[in-house]
Formats: structure tokens, C-alpha cells, sequence
């Protein structure tokens, strides 16, 4: 174990705007360093913690999952302005797999259209209920700056303080609360940090040392604070104007630099380490498909009812009797050989699903698209009515939708009338239940031209020369600023000569491909065999759910 590890990080998928660090990037970079044990620990959200467990596995880093909640001033569901919109910043680290699965709970719970204001948030009297879930499995960290710990202690409220800290500790255990201190040449965390120090040390508290980490590399803090700026609709100078401008220290640190920060709390360094110590390794990419669970009829399996109503709706779709033995035999060896290969790959049951909504959907008179895709190689798919394409007469392969050798899913692409997709979706929810369905959460990235574009902005940037430079970007999916630049001689030549130009497209691969906000699939939709906060979180949005990780 390395003699410091960085437990209080942002990533640009789960902390949007705010965070300029890409997983990978950082995972690697980490390791790179020297550190053994890295955490995630986004704003509200837990979004990255899959790929952020990808990338620890491919470079051989133990990660820690975690998140920075927002704890309300008072009960989540209060919603005052002036005194609701303010709220406390809170680590919590999950020890286990309990403490994943609480961790979950306790997001959905912070997006709840009756708990979000602003931003979602959690209250005490939540975590005193699920006390049980906690204690032993989450590890607590006071936060930052605006963390209610800080705020008490800069505003003189000591026995506040006190009685906030044994609150947690009743709910966390002693052993599992730390005060955490940063030092990022803030004013006014310099006035806050002998508070905590003098506090951890008088009621027997352990310190912890963090850097709040937003981006990868010191120069890189400009492509946050542009990020920022844009979201508040200001420029770069009115931003510093403001106060709103941090020093350039949220960057990964070595263990050297964090050594020597904070020399005068040797404790708070060796703590970083205990705690990583305190985690379990966890994998979250669990290998098993958990499909819902499909009403079957007495005394069938999965793969005896799907081939069951193959077989029946053979000669709905087929004229047997007009067809000659060997083309007979010749279709039966070929439905039997998908049969066996859909058992085989123990997907008889997502057959079945996508065949009963389809069906479902075609009954009720919505519009339902013939099949796209590999699918529409399927002899069963046809004669289950997930497709309306007749694989045999177009000479289409079932073994480019399944195949043995292949461990990934079939892939199925249905396309629904749009105006009625939503009581597909309804239909969905009412069979297999609200808690076990979702749609879909996507993020939208900032393309090649959106970069230049907000750069000009910030900046002050000449609009007709931001327009100009913007426009010889090609608009294709996929395209960078370098690929831009080496299709077009030209772009790269005003690049070279002119250095308002460069400046422009220097600061703009800055943003360029950062995540800037999530969304709703407009069709995705995820059904799951047991509530979803099993497997992840969910988000409350108008139509039911919106799964936040996985």
C-alpha cells in the first residue's frame, strides 16, 4: 500500500462541469504516481463507478467506491428558499458490498422528486432509520469547506459541532468518522483548518487529509473554471470578478506534495491509508444477466415455453402443408438448431420478454417497427412476433445474431410509434413492477465545435472568427479538433500563424469530449429480476425512473 492514498475525487461523468478528470486518464495516471488505492467520489451521483472499476482492474489499482452527498439543512423535503438551498457537503465511503448496496439506496433516495432541490439531497433522520445498513459498512467523511462541520466551527458554534459530530458517530461508529481537512490555498479553509484540528483533537476524533481532486493536472484547472463559466452564463473575467475562480490545487497530487501540506497532521496522511485499509477490494462487473422473471404456465421452464410457442406458431407463419418434406425437415433442423443455441446461452427468457411487450404492443394496435438488425436473422424471432421479417426468403444468418462463440448478448432493436411508447413502457412497469424498471440515463459531451464555440464565449473571442473556425470543423459524428485540423491544411495553417486562433483551439481541446450534462434515453429501457437499487441507482424523473449506474 502506498503511504497515501487520495480518497476525495471528482470525474467529469459524475460530477459534470465541475470535474475535468477522465476516468481512465486519472486511474492511470494514479498508478503511474505510485498509488496503490484510488476513490471516486462524485457530487450526488455514482454514475462512474463502473467504469471506474474497469479502469482500476486494467491497471491494477484498488479502487474505493464512494460518493459526496448532499446532506439538507434541515429534512430533505423542506424547501424554503433562503434556508433549504443551503446544504452540507459529506463523504461516504463504502467498506463492502452493504455499504455499495446502502450507498445505492441512499442516492435514489437524494433524487427523489421530493427530496431534490437543486441538487438531490439526504437529511440526518434518513441515515438515523437505516443506522443498521451503515454502521460496519460506510466510512464517513466531514466534506469539505462546505461540509456542516466546517460551517459550525468557522461560525463559532462549538457545541453544535459537538453534538453534530457524535450524531454521526451514533450512526457511523466512532471508529468509522473522520474530520477531514484540505488545504487548497483557500482563505477561507486556512481559518478552518485549525478549528478542525484543535476540534478532532480535543473529542478524540481521527483527521483525514484530502485534495478534492477536479482535474488531472495543475494547468489544467482553466478547462474547469471555463466549464463554470459557461454553465453561469459569464466570462472568464467576470468569473475571477466574482471570487468565483479557485486556485489552481485541485489537481492529482504526488504523495510527496500531500507529505508536505500537511507535515504538522502526520496522523491525517497515515488515516488515508487505514482507510483504504478499511475497504474491501470490490468488483462490480458482475458476469450474470439478471433477467425479470416471466410468468410461465404450470410445469414449464423458460426453454420448454419458448419452444413450445415456436413449435405452435410454426404453421401460423409457414405453409407446411404446401411446402415439400425436405423444405419441411430443412426449416424444423434450423428452428430446432436456434431453439437449442437460445437454451444453450440461457436467453430463452429474454426471448420470451421481448416477444410478450411486442405482442402486446402489436394487440393494442401501436405501431411496431418489422425488426432491425441481426435479430432479424432469427427463424424463433419471427415466429415469436419480435420480428416481421421471414429470415429464410432473404437468406439472412441466425449466427450473426447468436452465436455460441460469441459471449455477448443478442442484440434487439424494436422500434414503437413514438406518440405511444410510453404505454409500452407502462405496460413494462405494471408486469414486472416500478422498482424494477428503468429508462435509461445518457450524457451529452462537448463535440469539437460546442468547444470552440464556448471558448469563444468565455473568452471574448471575435464571434466572427469563433464562427468561422467553428464552421471548418466537419459536422460528422466522431470528428476531434486534430482530425479537423489534419483533413483541412488550412485550419491548420491559421492554427500555426495566427495566435488568437491558436489560443482558441489550445483552450478549446481543453473541454473538448468532457461530459457536460446527463439525459433520458429517449426508448432504453432496463427490466431487472429484483429492484434495481440492487444493482444500482435510480433517479426520479416525470415517467417513473431513470437508472443512474449500470
Amino acid at each position: 500500500m502506498s503511504k497515501f492514498v487520495h480518497l476525495h475525487n471528482h470525474f467529469d461523468i459524475g460530477s459534470p462541469r465541475d470535474a475535468t478528470s477522465k476516468i481512465k486518464d486519472t486511474v492511470k495516471k494514479a498508478k503511474e504516481m505510485g498509488f496503490t488505492a484510488y476513490a471516486i467520489t462524485d457530487h450526488g451521483r455514482i454514475e462512474g463507478w463502473v467504469p471506474f472499476n474497469m479502469a482500476c482492474k486494467e491497471y491494477n489499482i484498488k479502487g474505493i467506491y464512494g460518493v459526496e452527498g448532499y446532506e439538507a439543512n434541515r429534512r430533505a423535503k423542506d424547501k424554503e428558499t433562503g434556508i433549504d438551498d443551503i446544504r452540507f457537503h459529506a463523504v461516504m465511503l463504502a467498506q463492502n458490498i452493504k455499504g455499495i448496496k446502502f450507498l445505492q439506496k441512499l442516492v435514489t433516495y437524494s433524487f427523489k422528486r421530493e427530496n431534490f432541490y437543486y441538487y438531490p439531497r439526504f437529511d440526518i433522520d434518513y441515515l438515523k432509520e437505516h443506522k443498521e445498513e451503515i454502521k460496519g459498512n460506510i466510512i464517513w467523511l466531514s466534506g469539505c469547506i462546505n461540509g456542516r462541520l466546517p460551517r459550525l466551527l468557522l461560525n463559532g458554534e462549538q457545541k453544535r459541532a459537538k453534538e453534530y459530530m457524535e450524531t454521526m458517530a451514533d450512526i457511523f461508529g466512532k471508529d468509522a468518522v473522520f474530520v477531514e481537512i484540505q488545504d487548497h490555498g483557500i482563505d477561507e479553509e486556512r481559518t478552518a483548518l485549525p478549528l478542525l484540528i484543535q476540534f478532532a483533537r480535543e473529542h478524540g476524533y481521527q483527521l483525514v487529509a484530502t485534495n478534492d481532486i477536479h482535474y488531472l493536472e495543475k494547468e489544467h484547472h482553466l478547462a474547469r473554471e471555463i466549464m463554470i463559466a459557461r454553465e453561469r452564463g459569464k466570462t472568464i473575467a467576470q468569473h475571477k470578478d466574482e471570487g468565483k475562480f479557485l486556485p489552481p490545487e485541485l489537481y492529482l497530487k504526488s504523495e510527496d506534495e500531500m507529505e508536505e501540506l500537511f507535515r504538522h497532521v502526520p496522523d491525517a496522511i497515515e488515516n488515508t491509508v487505514k482507510i483504504a485499509q478499511m475497504c474491501e477490494d470490490i468488483d462490480l462487473e458482475g458476469k450474470k444477466w439478471h433477467f425479470p422473471e416471466f410468468a410461465l404456465p404450470a410445469g414449464h421452464t423458460a426453454d420448454s415455453y419458448m419452444e413450445k410457442l415456436v413449435w405452435d406458431k410454426l404453421p401460423e407463419k409457414y405453409p407446411v402443408n404446401a411446402m415439400s418434406p425436405k423444405e419441411v425437415q430443412d426449416l424444423k433442423n434450423r428452428i430446432q438448431l436456434e431453439i437449442d443455441t437460445i437454451s444453450k446461452m440461457n436467453t430463452s427468457a429474454y426471448m420470451l420478454i421481448d416477444s410478450d411487450f411486442i405482442v402486446w404492443a402489436k394487440n393494442k394496435d401501436i405501431q411496431v417497427g418489422p425488426g432491425r438488425g441481426s435479430a432479424c436473422g432469427s427463424v424463433v424471432a419471427y415466429l415469436l412476433g419480435i420480428t416481421d421479417v421471414e429470415p429464410i426468403r432473404y437468406n439472412l444468418y441466425f449466427e450473426r445474431f447468436m452465436n455460441p462463440e460469441r459471449v455477448s448478448m443478442p442484440d434487439i432493436d424494436t422500434d414503437f410509434q413514438d406518440d405511444r411508447r410510453m404505454e409500452v413502457i407502462d405496460y413494462v412497469v405494471q408486469k414486472y413492477g416500478a422498482d424494477k424498471v428503468a429508462q435509461i440515463l445518457t450524457f451529452g459531451t462537448i463535440g469539437a465545435r460546442m468547444a470552440i464555440r464556448d471558448v469563444g464565449a468565455v473568452f471574448e473571442i471575435d464571434p466572427k472568427l469563433v464562427d468561422r473556425i467553428a464552421k471548418a470543423i466537419p459536422a460528422q459524428p466522431g470528428i476531434t479538433i486534430n482530425k479537423a485540423m489534419e483533413a483541412n491544411p488550412k485550419l491548420k495553417e491559421e492554427y500555426e500563424q495566427n495566435p488568437v486562433v491558436k489560443n482558441l483551439i489550445d483552450k478549446s481541446k481543453m473541454i473538448e469530449g468532457l461530459v457536460r450534462q446527463t439525459g433520458v434515453h429517449a426508448a432504453g429501457v432496463i427490466i431487472s429480476d429484483a429492484p434495481l437499487t440492487e444493482y444500482g441507482a435510480l433517479m426520479e424523473v416525470e415517467f417513473g425512473y431513470s437508472c443512474i449506474l449500470r
